[in-house]
């Protein structure tokens, strides 16, 4: 081969995942199997630890258009020091740091670039503008930035810290007056946990990583990164000594008899799946478990339910079938959950997901405990719902749920999202009072245990770009249109260079033009021209 001939590889693109989920949206292992067999993907089947595959990707994509809380997946891969790729839509957006600079119809922010919901092009350019080494920062910079943004925003010692705060709020409250139902919690700050009692102090706010950066089309050779200031992330604190001594001293005092079966160090947490408490929020309930308190658990039993049950936390099980429209059912479900708190009696509950949200918020406040809401995604019912796109049927079940969540939520203390779009969005149906609404910044990520330190990978191939797809296969999480962009992004660069197979089935691609710049402007603009 002569000199002077620069070789392009095709990009891998990957995904991680279950596949024939019990969804409406599910994608077949068969389909999965096809795209492989056609050399567009590699399906890696499903595991536990996905730090290996995280770590040796190059970028991770999330172009879900379903109305997410705010993806783990896309947290842990910044942890791991990755860029993302992900769509413009309510919870995936907090996951890009601003300030943005638009590109033809995308926001390129400085860990990652999003996207319009169900465009392919817009998914296709995005990869070929992260490969071609033509943004503002290169792959490595971005990979840094994510993870100093997730460290400053997202890490799950920020989030222990609120719900160790509101759990000692509302046992001090029982302990000290009988509850007032129509009462708020206290105000949004966090305690300093020490020897010498209890502080108050408020997190720093998170600031842009760098300065904004003009708008302008992006020029052949890379700009300078400025100097980051980055915020210093939350220190994980040490556990409150006076929390363990809670029960002991309520016990001296004479229990009020309509509360005789209450106990202040008791905390209810009520899910859809046992599996979500353990895969989501197992830190937080080990650090309150820790600072004085007694976890029980109401959640159907699932495989994950003996796990939780080894770290000492109490299960209940709880008939619940997240999908089902049958008001029998529903019934049911209330008429368990009313039996087990009045039981359990707890000092506060936390209540997961849709139904729990609307069901166990109204036994809460019937029996008058302490309860806050968590809406970790709207889901089905608040896709697409405005316009020609929202069929009759999804209409009167969005109205049906609006009222229900409207009664549920009526004296419930503190209504918890993810992020600021959902929170609006139920402001806006009035769904509850704007001092009930709460932002927490998602469900938080461990990023000592997501470090690229703590992963034991061989270092990619020189010049080697994987992209990366985590998720369960649904058509909702966007994979039909990665799988499209990949196809796309893999023919541009084809027609734009002469194809050269070694033999063993992997392309290796060279072009005749002056420099790479040259290649890739021709690769983006065949991907515009679709």
């Amino acid at each position: 081969m002569s000199l002077g001939i620069k070789y392009f590889k095709l990009p891998r693109f990957q995904l991680l995942g279950a596949s024939d989920c019990e969804n409406p949206s599910a994608i077949t292992r068969a389909q999965i199997l096809a795209w492989q067999k056609q050399g567009i993907i590699e399906y890696l089947g499903v595991a536990s630890d996905v730090r290996p595959f995280l770590e040796s990707s190059s970028c991770v994509v999330l172009p879900s258009f379903y109305k997410e809380g705010v993806p783990r997946v896309l947290l842990e891969a910044m942890s791991m020091g990755k860029p993302i790729i992900t769509t413009n839509i309510a919870g995936c957006k907090e996951c890009v740091a601003p300030p943005f600079t638009p590109y033809e119809n995308l926001l390129i922010g400085q860990n990652g670039i999003l996207i319009p919901p169900r465009d392919t092009e817009a998914l296709a350019l995005a990869i070929s503008l992260l490969i071609s080494n033509k943004l503002p920062y290169t792959l490595a910079q971005m990979g840094a930035n994510a993870r100093e943004f997730v460290k400053g925003r997202f890490d799950i010692v920020r989030i222990i810290d609120t719900y160790i705060e509101k759990a000692l709020e509302s046992s001090f409250a029982v302990a000290n007056s009988v509850f007032n139902p129509n009462s708020r919690l206290l105000c949004d700050t966090s305690f300093q946990r020490g020897t010498g009692g209890l502080e108050l102090r408020s997190h720093p706010p998170y600031p842009p990583l760098h300065p904004p950066i003009p708008r302008q089309r992006f020029q052949s050779s890379t700009l300078k990164c400025a100097t980051i200031d980055f915020m210093d992330s939350a220190n994980a604190e040490s556990h409150n000594k006076n929390a363990a001594n809670i029960s002991k001293s309520t016990s001296q005092k004479p229990t009020p008899k309509p509360r005789k079966a209450e106990s202040p160090t008791n905390l209810a947490f009520v899910s859809n799946t046992c599996f979500g408490m353990y895969n989501f929020r197992l830190q937080v309930l080990k650090s309150l478990q820790k600072s004085g308190f007694a976890i029980h658990i109401i959640a159907p039993f699932d495989s994950s339910t003996r796990s939780l049950e080894q770290e000492g936390f109490i299960t209940h099980n709880l008939y619940l079938d997240s999908r089902s429209l049958n008001p029998l059912k529903d019934f049911r479900t209330i008429t368990m959950l009313h039996k087990l708190l009045k039981q359990i009696r707890p000092a506060l509950v936390f209540n997961y997901t849709i139904k729990p949200a609307i069901y166990s918020s109204s036994v809460c406040n019937f029996l008058k405990i302490p309860n806050i809401a968590l809406i970790t995604g709207l889901g089905y019912v608040f896709i697409n719902d405005k316009g020609k796109n929202c069929s009759i049927k999804k209409r009167v079940l969005r109205s049906i749920v609006c009222l229900m969540y409207r009664f549920a939520l009526k004296k419930t203390q503190e209504v918890w999202f993810l992020n600021n779009d959902d929170k609006q969005e139920f402001l806006s149906y009035k769904l509850i009072k704007q001092n009930q609404a709460f932002l927490l910044d998602s469900e938080g990520v461990d990023t000592e245990y997501f470090s690229p330190k703590n992963s034991d990978v061989k270092a990619q191939e020189q010049g080697e770009i994987v992209f990366l797809l985590i998720a369960r296969m649904l058509w909702d999480k966007g994979v039909g249109e990665f799988v499209e962009a990949a196809k796309m992004v893999q023919e541009s660069m084809k027609e734009a260079n002469k194809v050269e197979s070694n033999g063993g089935g992997d392309y290796r691609l060279y072009s005749h033009l002056k420099s790479a710049s040259n290649f890739w402007e021709l690769v983006i603009v065949k991907i515009l021209a679709r």
